[in-house]
């Protein structure tokens, strides 16, 4: 879990004033006898700023790509004054270190009123090497009814590290 706050203030020198909490938490459950694996992944942020405009890109809340809204481009989803977002996997070993994969992902970045979350569903093939996992898959973009969502075509994702 990773807690994180920023904050600056015009009267003392900074170009702009605002305060910004977040929090990013995972955990794991592992089914040993199934070999099975629940994955889950959150995050959480509030910014409090007069415009969101005068705020550097780089402190932005942000969402979309291989970590979180997977059928969505990296970082195309905000910015806004909100952030919520949270995710499951499922993952199944089928033979030593290969696991496949199903995930579901659900969130968005907003100004105080929600519009409607956005929804991704997907699955891949999971390889866990000696230098960390290595996945790929597939990931659509889904309605609140998991339609897909005309227009998007399933988004090929890549991504290498640990889940933890």
């Amino acid at each position: 879990m990773t807690i994180n706050g920023l904050a600056a203030s015009r009267a003392i020198l900074s170009e702009v004033s605002f305060a910004q909490a977040s929090i990013n938490a995972k955990a794991a459950l592992t089914l040993p006898a199934l070999r099975t694996r629940f994955y889950f992944h959150t995050i959480q942020g509030i910014t409090q700023i007069s415009n969101i405009n005068e705020l550097p890109l780089s402190l932005a809340l942000l969402l979309g790509g291989a970590d979180n809204l997977k059928a969505y481009s990296y970082n195309s989803l905000g910015p806004g004054k909100i952030l919520s977002y949270g995710g499951i996997e499922i993952q199944k070993e089928t033979v030593d270190k290969w696991y496949l994969t199903g995930f579901l992902d659900s969130g968005d970045v907003y100004m105080p009123s929600l519009k409607r979350l956005q929804n991704d569903v997907g699955i891949g093939l999971m390889w866990v090497s000696p230098v960390g996992p290595i996945k790929i898959g597939f990931a659509q973009a889904v309605d609140n009814h998991f339609n897909r969502i005309k227009g998007w075509k399933p988004r090929f994702v890549v991504s290498m590290g640990p889940d933890l």
